[in-house]
């Protein structure tokens, strides 16, 4: 499970940008299997382990562990360096009059085909005043947050290489 974070400027030019994420794993296995798990992830700031990760034979891009029966958080992660967005966010405002805006939001999957997003949540700002919204949504739900002061976008799936 991870969350992207990325602000930007007024000139939609992305200026800072990071990762965080939980590591779960469910497990039915008897007895007490030593378990390997290949990361391909950039170098990660923060990194807290469960327990069960042997730190004492740590391997570069690998995670050995011991899973204790049912579901476990194996480690919860901080990258801010050297990270590719899953996501590009073209975000189009228009005021319509003095009283109202348009936002008109495409978001683009920048990976692969054979990869499904899932539970894709895009929080959309909107003005302090706003009283109400209409939304039309190609895929997902959209609601408006009044305690965040925003519209939240959500799509349960969300296959690779689309919009």
């Amino acid at each position: 499970i991870s969350e992207d974070l990325g602000s930007g400027n007024s000139k939609m030019t992305l200026v800072e940008t990071d990762v965080v994420g939980t590591l779960l794993i469910r497990s039915h296995l008897s007895g007490m299997p030593g378990c390997k798990l290949a990361t391909s992830s950039p170098p990660l700031e923060t990194t807290v382990y469960h327990p069960c990760v042997k730190k004492d034979r740590f391997e570069e891009g690998v995670i050995k562990f011991i899973p204790p029966d049912g579901q476990t958080e194996l480690a919860r992660y901080r990258a801010t360096k050297h990270i590719k967005l899953p996501f590009r966010v073209l975000p189009v405002i228009t005021q319509v009059d003095e009283n109202r805006l348009e936002i008109k939001v495409n978001i683009k999957a920048a990976f692969g085909k054979d990869v499904v997003a899932t539970d894709v949540a895009l929080r959309i700002p909107c003005p302090r005043n706003t009283v109400s919204y209409t939304s039309k949504a190609s895929k997902g739900t959209v609601s408006y947050v009044r305690e965040l002061e925003c519209l939240y976008w959500k799509i349960p799936k969300f296959h690779g290489e689309t919009d």
